[in-house]
């Protein structure tokens, strides 16, 4: 006979406040819609980790550069890109594992998953770290 494990506060639930938090906050991220309540959930000084060569690839060191980049790419994608979030949280860190899609006008399309982890500090994100499941075409889509 198996013992019961007590659940512990310390995994990561999708109902904790901070996965509420940025699932709520990626909802804006479809075509015709203000990305700004995505950024709301970030420290004006936060740092992203993204990797690759992209336009957005590098390390973004305030909410306002990632902002500005990542509306860069979505006039790129000219309002094709789609995303669906998967978020289980903490009070220290959030993962969200998303499917990307897209399709640019010049007939290049993208269909990957991106699992980033974010790291929290009450309440808000300071840190990003992006993991493409394939970095290689996530890449291609924006040259």
């Amino acid at each position: 006979m198996t013992a019961a494990v007590p659940p512990s506060q310390d995994l990561p639930t999708p109902d904790h406040p901070n996965a509420i938090r940025i699932r709520q906050a990626k909802e804006c991220v479809v075509p015709g819609k203000d990305i700004d309540p995505m950024f709301a959930v970030q420290a004006p000084d936060m740092i992203a980790h993204i990797p690759g060569t992209s336009l957005i690839a590098g390390e973004w060191r305030s909410r306002d550069a990632l902002a500005a980049a990542v509306r860069s790419l979505g006039a790129l994608a000219g309002g094709t890109l789609y995303l669906t979030a998967n978020v289980v949280a903490t009070d220290d860190f959030a993962i969200n594992v998303q499917r990307l899609t897209g399709r640019r006008e010049d007939g290049r399309s993208l269909n990957t998953v991106l699992t980033e982890v974010w790291r929290m500090q009450d309440g808000v994100c300071v840190e990003i770290w992006d993991h493409f499941q394939d970095l290689d075409a996530w890449d291609a889509f924006w040259r």
